[in-house]
């Protein structure tokens, strides 16, 4: 049985420059499929990649953002795919309460614009 996904803990991050930010605790989320996925503190996040011109629209800041930590983490840590990362961080936004409508522009954004730096990632991969 599927039940809602859920984060089991706080976010609790120190604004390292006004750009990026650190997680000082882990942040745990359970998936629908009760999967648990830990971010572990230290990690470094920008939030959300919301282009400046929309953030009237689609705030870079809000009930998004332990979803969007959630989603740079998987993005940084490959252990699922591409389309599970942006589904999980699509999931994530519902268990936080995102409306349908900001929360499916912000899936589009990710499965439309994600593709480069996921490919970033995957090629630092092999490098180090």
């Amino acid at each position: 049985m599927m039940s809602s996904g859920r984060f089991l803990t706080p976010l609790h991050l120190q604004d390292v420059d006004g750009q990026q930010w650190i997680l000082l605790t882990p942040l745990v989320y359970r998936t629908r499929a009760w999967r648990l996925i830990t971010v572990p503190a230290g990690f470094e996040t920008d939030f959300a990649s919301i282009p400046r011109g929309l953030w009237n629209i689609l705030p870079k800041h809000g009930r998004q953002d332990k979803a969007a930590v959630l989603h740079d983490y998987l993005y940084v840590h490959n252990g699922v795919t591409r389309a599970e990362a942006d589904a999980l961080f699509r999931e994530a936004m519902e268990a936080e309460g995102v409306g349908r409508v900001a929360r499916n522009a912000m899936y589009l954004g990710v499965r439309i614009g994600g593709g480069r730096t996921w490919d970033r990632y995957r090629a630092a991969e092999h490098t180090t």
